[in-house]
């Protein structure tokens, strides 16, 4: 019976998502049908599928079978990091799992250093692993170099990543500077809880610098509306005169904007 499903399951040509849900539907049939035993030889003969390949990790680590899964994980890494780099992420992670069951310490830190800074961040907290396996007198040291790192490839969500490690670290001063390269308002308000308590003022003005830019290319109520919501949260940082002057300098900036004017009003 599962040959002649198997058969119909392949009758059809179809996209590489479909191939990939069909091989595992084939897969759950084995396995009930016919066995772990069967299925995880079936899992071995398709390893191009990513969640066979994940069964075939999965137990190799269960049977503490180390060389298998670094083998499955090496080779998971060569076949995608070209075309689906996110997926070779994932064997690290992978690898970074079978070097922490073996107590590995030197991989362990080569690879949650390499998730880390590559900004994947849904499995594991790679940070925590790296400060867990350095010895606390290298750490700070350590941290350097990897801001280094992060800082040399210079795109903009290694800004966040570098912000996590300050917040992590409480190293607030450096926060302030590094929120500071920037007017975009959403970034600001999401570094705001960290700052409000030791750089009231300085994020006040950070905010009013990013509504003036915001204001310049954008026009309509909803963003007028938008505007005067960061007005408000610098209110709540004490700065009434700062917003009170920024309003006003507004009114005469664009008289125009009636809906701004009432929006204003509001504030």
């Amino acid at each position: 019976l599962a040959g002649i499903v198997s058969s119909h399951l392949h009758a059809h040509p179809r996209s590489e998502f479909e191939g990939e849900q069909m091989i595992k539907l084939e897969y759950d049939l084995i396995l009930k049908m016919k066995g772990d035993g069967e299925a995880e030889k079936f899992a071995s003969q398709n390893l191009d599928t990513p969640d066979l390949r994940r069964k075939a990790l999965e137990r190799a680590l269960k049977d503490k079978n180390f060389e298998r899964a670094k083998s499955l994980a090496h080779e998971g890494i060569r076949n995608d990091s070209d075309s689906k780099p996110g997926l070779a992420l994932e064997w690290y992670d992978w690898l970074l799992r079978t070097a922490i069951a073996e107590k590995d310490k030197p991989h362990i830190i080569e690879y949650a250093r390499h998730l880390f800074i590559d900004g994947f961040r849904k499995e594991q907290d790679y940070y925590g692993i790296l400060k867990q396996n350095t010895d606390s007198s290298e750490w700070t040291g350590y941290v350097e170099g990897l801001i280094d790192e992060i800082r040399r490839k210079s795109r903009w969500e290694n800004i966040d990543v570098i912000g996590k490690i300050y917040i992590t670290e409480q190293w607030w001063d450096r926060l302030m500077d590094l929120v500071s390269g920037t007017k975009h308002l959403p970034y600001i308000q999401h570094y705001e809880q960290y700052l409000a308590a030791n750089y009231s003022a300085q994020v006040a003005e950070l905010y009013e610098k990013g509504i003036i830019d915001f204001l310049k290319v954008n026009i309509g109520r909803n963003h007028y509306k938008e505007a005067c919501r960061y007005m408000r949260r610098m209110l709540k940082l004490g700065a009434k005169d700062r917003v009170r002057n920024l309003i006003a300098a507004l009114q005469k900036e664009y008289p125009q904007r009636t809906a701004l004017m009432e929006e204003l009003a509001k504030v």
